[in-house]
């Protein structure tokens, strides 16, 4: 009897969860969509394509044909058949798009896929329509997203603002003539095609940053920043450390030289109190920075006065003859500034600086092995070739990178701000830096060059 109430309640039970008001399946549409990275690198704009299974499942894409748009036809073709570029040409996928509720909160989950940085993890919230979320790598929030249908943000006049970037190069680059070279006019020919036809930010960075490795100089980028950052050194950055490998040996890894005077003299200061007789310095992963942690790294290992070179801008470089002669650097005054603002100020208004290292009265006397690779570049190219030069250390694993030029930001228009070179870079024997590098003593693949050093004779 118990039995036969229980199914004759399901007819019921059925009715009512008919009557219950279904989701809709939200309509399949473009969506704007906001990125930043860290927080300092955007907004980025762009847009994606949602496509909903249910009213609880989705995924997304970047607009289709965005490298033919950025390459052309026939090379995006090439591209993607040798796998260099992604399927149809979407610059950005997002997969696994979930939205869960739970008291009274849409949770949305899903994967963000792009050719430059790989794969990131969304968490956020959708309300209103609007979805707002951190990208996370690892556990560690990388920036934030939000995707909403409209009213995020009104669409760049792209060749506006090509106009207004090539104007900021003319007046800034530090020699004139590289504009007038076949590889500029190239360079500049394309990227004038791409801003008719990119439709958001992603296009236009990925088509500039890739066509500028073209140029027969460096440092030239776009950077996307709501505010231009201050040079002045972080006094809190960590980018340098140092450890005792054995009882003789130490061990200091420079991330980069972005960090203050602070952090760098009391790394030093272990340095010269340990004891040591030996000291490896890795900077295999280096990608540059400023003198302000260069100079006193530098001036605690020579020791002796060290020649480490001229910076020279587009003042100098419009009335000497090429290739320059040993008498147009003689002028250039050594510089006093300690600071990476200072020098940058300088440069500006004169024709250049003579830097010049002078040894701290109680420079590490020991001998001195420095890691490098293909990315150890920038401000490390100066140090690297100037202590090599002078016999002062010994340097270990492959060829640098050879970015050696001094630049710094200019802000072109809102949030685009130009990464530009503003001076050359001559060594000691008048050898430019710049997309040549420093050949190492010892040649080895730079993960092998810590075991190569480790393994030597002391």
């Amino acid at each position: 009897m118990r039995m036969l109430r229980s199914l004759a309640s399901i007819p019921f039970l059925l009715l009512s969860l008919f009557a219950l008001p279904q989701s809709d399946i939200p309509q399949n549409e473009r969506w704007q969509c906001q990125l930043m990275f860290g927080t300092e690198f955007g907004p980025v704009d762009t847009y994606l394509d949602l496509a909903w299974s249910d009213a609880a499942h989705f995924t997304a894409k970047s607009p289709k044909n965005a490298d033919k748009r950025v390459f052309g036809t026939m090379k995006s073709k090439l591209a993607r058949m040798m796998k260099k570029l992604p399927k149809k040409g979407k610059l950005l996928t997002v997969t696994d798009g979930t939205i869960q509720q739970a008291n009274g909160t849409d949770s949305v989950f899903a994967t963000l896929s792009m050719p430059m940085l790989g794969n990131s993890d969304i968490k956020g919230v959708m309300l209103d329509g609007r979805i707002n979320g951190g990208l996370f790598k690892n556990g560690e929030r990388t920036g934030s997203i939000t995707i909403t249908k409209s009213g995020l943000f009104q669409r760049t006049d792209y060749p506006g603002l090509y106009g207004a970037m090539r104007s900021t190069i003319e007046k800034n680059i530090y020699d004139q003539s590289l504009l007038q070279t076949k590889e500029w006019f190239t360079f500049d020919k394309k990227i004038t095609k791409i801003a008719k036809h990119v439709k958001d930010d992603v296009e236009f960075f990925f088509g500039f940053s890739v066509l500028s490795q073209g140029l027969p100089f460096s440092h030239l980028n776009l950077l996307l920043m709501e505010e231009t950052p201050s040079l002045v050194a972080d006094p809190n950055s960590r980018s340098v450390t140092i450890k005792a490998l054995d009882g003789s040996t130490a061990y200091m890894d420079v991330q980069n030289f972005g960090g203050s005077k602070q952090e760098m003299d009391s790394i030093c200061a272990i340095l010269l109190n340990g004891g040591f007789r030996t000291l490896i310095v890795d900077l295999r992963k280096n990608g540059g920075g400023g003198l302000d942690s260069a100079l006193p790294f530098g001036e605690s290992i020579a020791t002796d006065t060290v020649d480490a070179g001229y910076f020279v801008t587009n003042r100098w470089a419009s009335k000497v003859s090429r290739p320059p002669q040993p008498a147009a650097f003689k002028d250039l005054p050594v510089a006093q500034e300690r600071t990476t603002e200072a020098f940058i100020e300088a440069l500006k208004t004169s024709e250049g600086r003579h830097l010049v290292l002078y040894p701290r009265a109680d420079a590490f006397k020991g001998k001195v092995y420095i890691l490098t690779s293909n990315r150890t570049a920038s401000t490390c190219e100066p140090i690297v070739d100037a202590l090599k030069r002078s016999g002062r250390a010994t340097i270990v694993g492959e060829n640098t990178a050879g970015t050696m030029l001094s630049a710094t930001l200019f802000k072109v228009t809102g949030k685009y701000h130009l990464f530009l070179p503003i001076a050359d870079y001559y060594n000691a024997e008048l050898q430019r830096l710049d997309k040549v590098g420093v050949k190492p003593d010892i040649e080895v693949k730079a993960d092998d060059a810590l075991d190569h050093v480790r393994a030597l004779p002391r």
